[in-house]
Order: structure tokens, then C-alpha cells, then sequence
């Protein structure tokens, strides 16, 4: 599992969609894939330390509009926190170079079998360029345990084939075969220190041979004035020209990693970083062993991992430096390859033979150039160098040119086809086309700093990184892009907090301020809008719809009538509090500003209703009252009458189809003193009111004549 280390909850991320690269190099990448809505991603910045086995630092974020892929190397941090000036490991074993420089705490594994004794020099390194250059000095690869706080030296070419294989019979997915011989030799002419040749304790010979692969004769060149020792040169040579010797070739297979998945059958299977692995290619026919010198592992998904196989350590397409540290290190193969050109350059000057020079002179017969022609007449020569004082200028065509070197003194310029230069130094470069990096040089990389010294951009092979200016009418912020004016309205995207609290928004007369923005998406998820068209599912808990307020399980309209008074149309489901009592319908009124609310109209979740401020009830039985309780009528047709003082007048007729009662205040009228309630009863009843005293009604012929109080 992969875990943030935050220094507070350290929270485990929600993702089995990850994999490690154990690169050659010994810096390990680790990839993953985290859903931008998981709580841990706001977190997930550039330089914060996941863990997984081994720590590793995020280097590049790739956000999309569901998931992002984060790209981690491992943390090496510590190597770095020193710097070396003027170091030197005065010819040491590699054991003793890496043991010199790792911190305190730190132990060396040298699993090389490595003695000799190489120099390693330079102005200023930190630990880890030391041993980052010790595969190139000594040969040797490098892995690094940052959580044990131990660096491995391997020796390469000790490993020896152990049994594995691929082939497509069996775990071979998919395979992609690079293959070149460019740099293809099969003899070394090799010079250290001061020309200095090992042909004294090599028969003679100042170089090696090594037809492994072609019998013809491949002569190559190379000097490196570190070497001191003619053994070690001798040694060097012969693994450089190994390289050579055989063009290189490189295959990226997807494989099943049966050792992984079924390592009890399979476990002979061994894909590990620089295992020897014998690959079968039916397609081109052969059967060749190669190392493995890049492995991808999915820790949980292991039949995807992959394997890159090579003939050459690490790869064909190499382990790509730097260039600015191929340009400051002296002893780099770029200053290398720079400082033999500027030789060979200054040794053809310095040994030219022969030459004519003249004594130019201007129309008045006095001298102004002196000519250097490799013949003595104008007229015939074609190399032509002429230095006055207006420039120096050189021509392969004659004197007439065209000249394929200006140095103009008069106008401050300087024209040729092509230039080499260790440092420039320039106000400006114009020209058509500018190319950084390549075959020899590497990735190509180009910085701009501002006054101070900080990075402003940053242009390589993985893009660009910029905190201000401009792309295609978007302004570039420190932490935002931005484009609009006042009066088109401005759209802004911005990193969230703590840079701000919006990420998004769009609308607004302005790019620092958001309030007035009619969209906007706040860093917690909160979305504002104004005049949304949206099709499909809305799911909401609060907020406002067409002035309809959802106020958690309700759903309610607020409506001021022209007097003040406020009325409002409420909808709720039944509550858990009161599940057959809930008012899931009611028309509500305030006379008092909204400081409460009586309700007018009441629907209950049992089924009652309730009307006029409780004039009209309808029972959830199906009865009814009316006239605040003066009168019933239930389910089944029969009727009640109570309180009938004030209510009951001449000539109400008291029969019914079936019994009736009279409800007089306290007294009770019933059958008990009343005939059959069918027949038409003419007569007086005695009863008190509601104040206790006594009345009398007179009933003729089942109708009320009077009431005598």
C-alpha cells in the first residue's frame, strides 16, 4: 500500500494502480493513479514523500478531470545535503569512493569484486554525483536501500545466466526490438595522461581487438587524461571496446511474470534487475542472452509486469545527463568530446606547412592588410586569410569569396557556419531556428532566471515549467492562469490553498477578486452558478431552485402579500420523531416578519388535513368537524352536534337517518330522554349550558321552536 507522509495523519491512499521501475541508474521510479476527489489528493504536491518499501519524492502531477497520475523517484535527498569542493577521491577503489561520502550511518555493500584503483576529480560535487560517477569510472551499477541506509556496488558482467528465459510459447506478451551500430568498432586505440599507451604490457600493441561479432577492421579512438595507470587503461579499453564490439540492441518485453505469480513452478524465472536472461526471437531467428537492465513491477497486478533487455548496459538509448552538467563537469563526455575538437582544431592551425603572405596595401600605395594565401598568386589561390583593420576574414573560394568567416571589428560581429564555445555570454541570440540537445549532447534543456537567481522558466524534454507570461491569451500567474478583461469577463484557474480558495472561476471583471464571479468553484467542491442549464441527476442537501428553498428534508416558498404578512408552502417527508404527526403539506402564515408561523393549511402524514386555522378537520378515520368541534359527522354518515348554545336556532331540524345526540356544554342529550330518534319528537328537553345554567329547547314535531335560557 502506498501512504502519505505528511506529518500528521500519514493517510494510506485509496489505489492498487501503481508500479516501481528499478531503473539502472539506482533511482527508482515509483507511478500511480489517485482519483482527484480522494481526501488525500489536495496533498499530493510536488516534492511530498510517499512510501512504499522505499520513500519516494513526487516530481510530476498530471491531473485530469477524474484521475491524476503521479510520477515519484526515489528520495535520494540525503546524498545532497553537502557539497564537496575541490574534491578528490585520490585514486581509490570504488568500495573506498562511495565509503568517503555517504553520511554517517550509511553502510556500503560492495558486491563488485572490483580492486582498481580509479581517479575521480572535480571543483565541487555533493555525495550522490560522486557515486553517480562511479558506473562510468569503475564499471559498476548501483542500487541504492534508502530505507536501510545502504548503497550496493555491482559488478555487471559477474552475472551469469541462471536458467531464465522468454519466449512467446510461453510468457512472452509483446516485444520491441531497437537495435543500431553507429558506434560500432572492432579496434581501440586508447591514450590516458600526456599520450601515455599500455602498449609496453600489451605486446606492443596500443590497442585492442575484438571480432566477437565482425571480422573486419573498426578502428576507434579514445583519450581520457584521468588515466594515469597503464593497467587500468588497458582494462577500461577492453570493456569499452566489449560495448562496442557487438552493435547494440535492445528489447522491451511484456511478460508474464510467472516467477511472480507462480513462483513454486516458475521460480527459476528470474526478470530481476541485471539477471541474464536468454530471449528467443522466432521472428528474426535467434537466441541470444541478454541483461535486464530496466524492470517494471505492478505489486499488485503482477502479470503486467515488464522487463527491458539490452546487449549493452543500460540501454540503447543510454543514461542521458544532464547538459548543463555535461557543460560544468571537466571531465564529462561532452567536455571531452569539445576539448578534442578544440585540439584537433588548434593542431592542424599550429602544424600547417607552407603558406604565401602578402602586404596588402590601399589605393595611395600604403599598407592596410596583411594576406595569407596558400599559393603565392591572388589569382590562383583558395584559401585566404586577410586581417586589417577593419576585421579578419577567411575564404576556401579565393580572394573574391565568398567568405565563409567574418570577424568584423568595425561592426562589432562575428559570422561563421558553426561555433564551439565551453560559456556564452550574450545580450540576445536571433536566428531562424534554435536546436537544444541531440545524439552527443543529450536532453536538451533551457533556463531563464530572473535578476535574483530564481528559475522564472524552464524548457525540457518533459515540457514547460513557467511562473509568469503568457500562452495563447492566458496569463500566467504564480499559482494561476488567467485570461479576459472587465468586459468580456474573466476566466481563472488557480492552485488551491493556500494560494486561494477558488480554483475555478469564470464571468467576473476581475482575476484577484471572485465574489461577483456568476460561476465559481470553490477548493471544498462548492460549485456557484447563475442561469445553469443542467440535464440529468441533481442530488442537493441545502441551497435554492427557482427561489425554493431546500433546507435539509424540506422543500419550502416564502411569499410577502402586499399587508406584510408572509406566507409559505412547506413539503417534508414524515420524521423518524414523528412518523404519522408530520406536516408533509402545509400553507403557513407570519404576521410578524417571519418570526413564526401558524399554520393555515395542514396535510398530516397520517392522512388528517386540517383547514382555517383548525375550522375544518378531516380525521384520518375519515370524519369530519366543523366549526372548531360544533359539529361531527363520522365515517359512517352519522353526525354529533356539541355546544349548541348560540348555534342552535328555530327551526333547525334535529332528525337524522339514523341516532343523533345533542351536546349542550356540560349536559348531554341522548337516547336515554329523547324517543326513538326516528320518530318526530315534539316536546322539551332540559339541559344546562356551558356555563352551567340551566335551558330549555322546544322541539315541534322533530323541528327546534325555541331556545329559553
Amino acid at each position: 500500500m502506498l501512504q502519505l507522509i505528511n506529518g500528521l495523519d500519514n493517510p494510506v491512499l485509496n489505489t492498487d494502480d501503481f508500479y516501481v521501475t528499478e531503473k539502472w541508474s539506482g533511482l527508482d521510479e515509483l507511478v500511480f493513479t489517485i482519483s482527484i476527489h480522494d481526501p488525500a489528493y489536495p496533498s499530493i504536491l510536488e516534492e511530498a514523500l510517499i512510501r512504499y518499501e522505499q520513500p519516494y519524492l513526487i516530481k510530476a502531477i498530471d491531473g485530469g478531470t477524474e484521475t491524476a497520475k503521479v510520477k515519484c523517484q526515489l528520495d535520494v535527498d540525503v546524498l545532497k545535503g553537502e557539497m564537496l569542493l575541490d574534491y578528490t577521491n585520490g585514486s581509490a577503489t570504488v568500495h573506498d569512493t562511495v565509503a568517503g561520502v555517504v553520511p554517517a550511518g550509511w553502510v556500503v555493500l560492495d558486491h563488485s569484486g572490483l580492486d582498481q584503483r580509479r581517479t575521480i576529480a572535480g571543483e565541487a560535487y555533493t555525495p550522490l554525483e560522486v557515486v553517480q560517477a562511479c558506473p562510468d569510472t569503475y564499471g559498476v551499477a548501483i542500487r541504492f536501500d534508502v530505507a536501510g541506509k545502504i548503497v550496493h556496488i555491482y559488478n555487471p558482467d559477474r552475472f551469469e545466466p541462471m536458467g531464465a528465459f522468454a519466449s512467446r510459447e510461453l510468457n512472452l506478451r509483446e516485444i520491441n526490438y531497437k537495435g543500431k551500430s553507429s558506434g560500432f568498432a572492432t579496434r581501440l586505440y586508447a591514450y590516458g595522461k600526456d599520450g601515455m599507451s599500455f602498449a609496453s604490457i600489451n605486446g606492443g600493441k596500443p590497442y585492442v581487438e575484438d571480432h566477437s561479432y565482425s571480422d573486419k577492421v573498426i578502428c576507434a579512438y579514445w583519450k581520457d587524461e584521468r588515466y594515469t595507470i597503464a593497467e587500468n587503461l588497458l582494462a577500461d579499453a577492453k570493456r569499452n571496446l566489449k560495448e562496442m564490439a557487438v552493435p547494440a540492441r535492445s528489447y522491451s518485453c511484456s511478460v508474464y511474470d510467472l516467477a511472480a505469480t507462480n513462483p513454486e513452478m516458475y521460480g527459476f524465472l528470474d526478470f530481476s534487475l541485471f539477471s541474464v536472461v536468454k530471449l528467443v526471437d522466432d521472428i528474426k531467428g535467434t537466441s541470444l542472452d541478454h541483461q535486464v537492465v530496466e524492470y517494471r513491477c505492478y505489486p499488485e497486478y503482477p502479470e503486467k509486469n515488464e522487463v527491458t533487455l539490452s546487449t549493452v548496459a543500460p540501454t540503447v538509448t543510454g543514461t542521458v545527463k544532464n547538459i548543463q552538467q555535461q557543460i560544468e563537469r571537466p571531465t564529462s563526455p561532452f567536455r571531452q568530446q569539445m576539448q578534442q575538437l578544440i585540439d584537433n582544431m588548434a593542431a592542424a592551425i599550429a602544424g600547417y606547412d607552407g603558406g604565401n603572405m602578402v602586404i596588402t596595401q590601399n589605393g595611395a600605395g600604403k599598407p592596410n592588410g596583411i594576406m595569407i594565401m596558400d599559393t603565392d598568386d591572388r589569382t590562383t589561390a583558395k584559401k585566404v586569410l586577410w586581417l586589417n583593420l577593419s576585421g579578419i576574414t577567411y575564404s576556401q573560394n579565393g580572394v573574391d569569396g565568398p567568405f565563409d568567416t567574418v570577424w568584423s571589428f568595425a561592426q562589432n560581429g562575428f559570422g561563421a557556419n558553426w561555433i564551439v564555445v565551453e560559456t556564452m555570454l550574450a545580450d540576445r541570440i536571433r536566428g531562424g531556428k534554435l536546436t537544444l540537445g541531440g545524439k552527443d549532447n543529450g536532453n536538451g534543456v533551457a533556463e531563464v532566471l530572473d535578476a535574483a537567481g530564481n528559475q522564472a522558466v524552464l524548457l525540457n524534454k518533459d515540457g514547460i515549467k513557467s511562473v509568469a507570461g503568457e500562452i495563447g491569451g492566458w496569463t500566467i500567474g504564480r499559482y494561476k492562469i488567467y485570461g479576459g478583461t472587465e468586459e468580456t469577463g474573466v476566466a481563472v484557474v488557480q492552485l488551491p490553498s493556500p494560494y486561494g480558495n477558488w480554483v475555478f472561476a469564470a464571468g467576473g471583471k476581475s482575476h484577484d477578486g471572485y465574489a461577483d464571479c456568476p460561476f465559481r468553484v470553490h477548493k471544498n467542491g462548492k460549485m456557484y452558478a447563475t442561469n445553469a442549464e443542467i440535464a440529468g441527476k441533481i442530488t442537493a442537501s441545502s441551497g435554492t431552485i427557482g427561489e425554493w428553498i431546500i433546507s435539509g428534508q424540506a422543500f419550502y416558498k416564502d411569499v410577502t402579500a402586499p399587508d406584510g404578512t408572509i406566507y409559505r408552502v412547506y413539503f417534508q417527508p414524515p420524521l423518524q420523531s414523528s412518523p404519522d404527526s408530520t406536516w408533509i403539506l402545509s400553507c403557513q402564515k407570519s404576521t410578524n416578519g417571519g418570526s413564526s408561523f401558524k399554520g393555515i393549511f395542514i396535510l398530516y402524514s397520517d392522512g388528517s388535513a386540517r383547514f382555517g386555522d383548525g375550522a375544518v378537520l378531516i380525521n384520518a378515520d375519515g370524519s369530519v368537524d366543523l366549526g372548531r368541534g360544533r359539529f361531527h359527522a363520522n365515517a359512517d354518515g352519522s353526525m354529533v352536534w356539541r355546544n349548541l348554545e348560540g348555534a342552535v336556532v328555530a327551526g333547525m331540524d334535529l332528525r337524522s337517518d339514523g341516532r343523533y345526540e345533542l351536546w349542550l356544554g356540560h349536559g348531554t342529550v341522548s337516547a336515554s330522554n329523547v324517543p326513538d330518534s326516528a320518530t318526530r319528537y315534539s316536546g322539551t328537553i332540559y339541559t344546562k349550558n356551558q356555563s352551567n345554567n340551566p335551558i330549555s329547547i322546544d322541539v315541534v314535531d322533530g323541528l327546534v321552536a325555541r331556545v329559553n335560557s
